[in-house]
């Protein structure tokens, strides 16, 4: 018996809503889409997707992040056009100075430049423990790398350089967060608050090492909240979050999500177009139902595996 040796099929935008007509009986097989039909197949989709996400959230999206904290700053919004300095994890680049740089220095020399390129957000620990948050200018001459605002003070040798590309899209959730020591590397969780929680806080301000975390979704930034605030920088936050499923822009665009899911996306927007295009109610009903039996079989195949402990409660 020969097989392909491949298991990377997908599908497309354009398909899926081929499909959906097709299963809806709106078009023949192989019948072309009307440009019409497209634009309407394209916003229920992105808006059955989006509606998705409200009913639990998949693993796939499950994402590690980074926050590079500023001195004495409580909140931090995160999104992409946050002007604070979250990204994700593999985005994100840990280097030190091999060479102390003096204060207004527009270049550094850092022991290695591996993963760090041209127009790259970098932030360096200074010796008054804050960082200096600039860009970087040009692609790195080996381990030299040009900064674009020269640096407010001087910085040791050994001092913590981080560097990355891309902000962070707006996480759905936040699920866990810790604090990650600079020389150590150890890291810490933080206890998670409710809003009013987080609101009945005395002092906001108190300064010391973070500890607790309030997030706040809000509309198109992220509102992260941390309780205390870091005046010398020492540690970074980590966290784990729940990024949005990406939108169906372009006619190539494959799904953000599994193969698994494929069959879910034909019926249900053929489920989705059926009121609109008055689908006979008997084709309407093996619709549902062939929507229905794949949901429920993907019901449990995008949790994380996991124990679960029970004891009695003995007062």
């Amino acid at each position: 018996m020969t097989t392909s040796g491949s298991s990377d099929y997908s599908t497309t935008r354009n398909d899926i809503i081929q499909e959906a007509y097709e299963l809806g009986g709106v078009l023949r097989a192989g019948q072309a889409v009307s440009g019409a039909q497209l634009a309407k197949g394209s916003r229920v989709l992105n808006a059955m997707v989006k509606a998705w996400m409200a009913s639990g959230i998949h693993i796939w999206t499950v994402v590690e992040a980074v926050l590079i904290p500023q001195s004495e700053q409580i909140s931090y919004d995160i999104g992409s056009a946050s002007t604070d300095h979250v990204t994700l994890k593999s985005d994100y680049v840990e280097t030190t100075l091999a060479a102390a740089a003096i204060s207004g220095a527009t270049s550094i020399t850092v022991a290695s430049a591996t993963g760090i390129a041209a127009s790259d957000k970098i932030a360096v620990v200074l010796d008054d423990g804050t960082v200096h948050f600039t860009t970087v200018n040009g692609a790195p001459a080996g381990a030299v790398i040009t900064l674009l605002a020269g640096l407010a003070d001087s910085a040791a040798s050994g001092m913590k350089v981080m560097a990355y590309t891309s902000a962070l899209v707006r996480p759905i959730k936040i699920v866990a967060v810790r604090r990650k020591n600079l020389s150590s590397g150890y890291e810490t969780n933080l206890t998670r608050l409710e809003r009013l929680d987080y609101q009945a806080l005395a002092n906001k301000d108190s300064e010391g090492l973070p500890s607790q975390y309030y997030y706040d979704p809000q509309l198109a930034l992220g509102k992260l909240y941390l309780y205390q605030r870091e005046t010398a920088i020492s540690e970074i936050i980590t966290f784990t979050c729940h990024r949005p499923i990406e939108d169906f822009d372009a006619a190539a665009d494959s799904p953000d999500l599994p193969q698994e899911w494929i069959k879910a996306l034909n019926y249900g927007l053929a489920l989705d177009l059926g009121d609109s295009f008055d689908i006979p109610e008997q084709r309407y009903g093996r619709i549902a139902a062939q929507f229905a039996a794949t949901m429920s079989a993907l019901a449990g195949h995008d949790r994380e595996e996991g124990s679960v402990f029970l004891q009695p409660d003995l007062g």
